[in-house]
């Protein structure tokens, strides 16, 4: 039964966002836990073992980055879902460190969600009785592989330097200007 093969946990403190994550991944099969805080999550990690994660990266009295680390500690096979209202270049770079610490990271979700983003991410991880898990995301997994520390700093060192940018720039055509130059 899909629901025995797919097993989602959702982390995340907002009630809403649990519910409405839930209300669309049991739909399309997966049976679903559900965690507000760091404890829950480890006790419903160890208890159902899931196949997909959401991962809210500001969760209170901790951070999406520590409960990564929590994961890769356990060399946790899940694939994880990064979710977060908040800045985007952040997510990327903590989707680049749960890559570097060997975690299956499956994608952002970006807040306010969108019903039909959902059905897509959740559907690439969506494991359905006959076909092998190990082909899907072959591709991605070699790109992952790829993907080696130094590359992760540059990516770094390119999101500060440019978020620097952002902040020093006064008006839009600042702005315009320091992520487009001139040639």
């Amino acid at each position: 039964m899909a629901g025995e093969l797919n097993r989602l946990l959702i982390v995340d403190d907002e009630s809403g966002v649990r519910n409405f994550l839930a209300l669309v991944a049991e739909r399309l099969g997966f049976s679903v836990e559900k965690a507000a805080d760091k404890k829950e999550f480890i006790t419903k990690l160890h208890e159902s073992k899931p196949t997909a994660l959401v991962l809210d990266m500001n969760l209170p009295g901790t951070s999406g980055t520590e409960l990564l680390r929590y994961l890769a500690d356990k060399s946790s096979p899940t694939q994880v879902f990064l979710i977060s209202g908040g800045d985007l270049r952040a997510m990327i770079a903590a989707e680049h460190m749960g890559v570097l610490l060997g975690l299956r990271m499956a994608g952002i979700l970006q807040k306010p969600l969108m019903l039909a983003d959902l059905e897509e991410a959740f559907g690439r991880v969506l494991d359905i009785p006959g076909n092998d898990p190990d082909e899907v995301g072959e591709h991605e997994t070699g790109v992952y592989q790829q993907f080696d520390a130094g590359e992760f700093h540059r990516v770094q060192k390119a999101l500060a330097k440019a978020e620097a940018a952002y902040v020093a720039a006064s008006d839009t055509n600042a702005v315009s200007d320091a992520y487009c130059p001139k040639r």
